[in-house]
C-alpha cells in the first residue's frame, strides 16, 4: 500500500471513530453560563439562569441574589438541550440597588 493510501485509511478510521462518539462527550467547562434578572414589578424580579451540561448533569454553579431577595417559586434546574435552565420570580424588598448578584462556583 502506498503512502497516500495509508494516510487515507488512517483518516477514514479516525472519522469513523468520531462518528460513533457521543456529542455530550465533547461538552466542557467553557460552555457559557448565563444569569438574567429583570424587574417585573415594584419589588419583583424575573430570574433566568442557564448552566452548561457536563456528562448529563448541570455544572455546579448557583445564582445568588442579594440577601433581601426571597424566591417565590423553586429555583429548580431542568434539562434543555446542552444546558440546564431555571426560571423563578424573586421578591426583593427595597430592590436590588446596593445588593450583590453573583454566580457561586466560578473559579478564576
Amino acid at each position: 500500500m502506498n503512502r497516500i493510501a495509508r494516510h487515507s485509511v488512517t483518516l477514514l478510521a479516525f472519522f469513523a471513530l468520531l462518528a460513533f462518539c457521543r456529542a455530550d462527550a465533547f461538552a466542557h467547562a467553557l460552555d457559557p453560563a448565563y444569569l438574567e434578572v429583570r424587574a417585573v414589578g415594584a419589588e419583583a424580579y424575573a430570574t433566568f439562569f442557564k448552566v452548561p451540561q457536563i456528562r448529563g448533569q448541570p455544572m455546579a454553579l448557583k445564582a445568588s441574589l442579594p440577601e433581601n431577595c426571597v424566591p417565590r417559586s423553586a429555583e429548580r434546574l431542568e434539562p434543555r438541550g446542552r444546558a440546564f435552565v431555571a426560571n423563578w420570580i424573586a421578591h426583593c424588598p427595597g430592590g436590588l440597588v446596593g445588593g450583590q448578584l453573583s454566580v457561586d462556583g466560578l473559579v478564576v
